[in-house]
């Protein structure tokens, strides 16, 4: 990895934040990439995209940038390569809702070396490696909630409207925005699972996923297996992401309930 620290990352995350922002005061209009008006892109995503893809890159010269608003740059046989969104929650953003983020996640010959969350509307980061988990440069992990019932989990929007959390009304069901959001706070302490089972990019959840691992956390698909993460077009199909300690239990509440759809392009 070279001389590459998590405080470097963490101040261009904070950079794009700055200009995320920017745009949120400026005003600006609202563009989407589908013909459904699903997935929306504004100046706000293009201008962070640019200064990450810039100052990811001068990190590590050569490096490969996978991002979602950027075709990819570098070198695709390059040992280290940046999975970005730029700006994951952007319908968040058009709403003026605080639950949109910039996400980062550095792998170095194919495994997670440092990833980095911030939140540019609250001015959190979650941020880590292997060494462990940081919140707002205070060190952090999982919770050890060990009871279902009761448990704090981030419900998406859309899904909640759908019906798709009907079946855990047992909960503590708080609606938040933006997956790799969703999965930064799991990671913080701050709730105790999320979960999807519609589809989501690699740039969604890169980095959520290495730092609810790094905290003491689980991972997996609805089978309970392993979710590896890479740079590919190719989609998660669904994800879990809790603690640990409530994994089990979260996995036999969802073994009959069916996946959910794809409305993304």
């Amino acid at each position: 990895m070279g001389n590459v620290s998590l405080d470097q990352v963490i101040e261009i995350c904070k950079k794009a934040g700055s200009a995320i922002e920017d745009v949120r005061h400026a005003g600006f209009t609202t563009e989407f990439k589908d013909s459904r008006g699903t997935d929306p892109v504004t100046a706000a995503d293009t201008a962070a995209d640019a200064i990450l893809s810039k100052g990811l890159t001068g990190l590590i010269p050569g490096s490969r940038y996978f991002g979602e608003e950027s075709s990819e740059q570098g070198d695709a046989d390059s040992f280290a390569c940046w999975i970005v969104d730029p700006l994951d929650g952007t319908k968040e953003f058009v709403r003026g809702i605080p639950e949109y983020v910039v996400s980062v996640l550095l792998q170095v010959d194919g495994n997670n070396e440092l990833a980095a969350i911030h939140n540019p509307a609250t001015g959190d980061i979650v941020a880590g490696s292997a060494a462990g988990v940081l919140l707002n440069g205070a060190a952090t992990r999982a919770t050890d909630r060990n009871e279902l019932p009761g448990a704090t989990a981030l419900a998406s929007r859309t899904e909640t409207e759908a019906g798709e959390w009907d079946k855990f009304s047992d909960l503590d069901l708080v609606t938040t925005g933006s997956v790799a959001w969703k999965c930064a706070r799991v990671a913080a302490g701050l709730a105790d699972l999320t979960f999807t089972l519609r589809p989501r990019h690699v740039w969604d959840v890169g980095a959520g996923f290495a730092l609810v691992h790094w905290a003491g956390g689980q991972i997996s698909n609805k089978e309970g297996e392993d979710i590896a993460i890479a740079p590919t077009h190719a989609k998660v199909r669904c994800f879990l992401a809790s603690n640990g300690n409530l994994h089990g239990e979260l996995l036999d509440r969802l073994a009959d309930v069916p996946l959910g759809p794809d409305r993304r392009n």
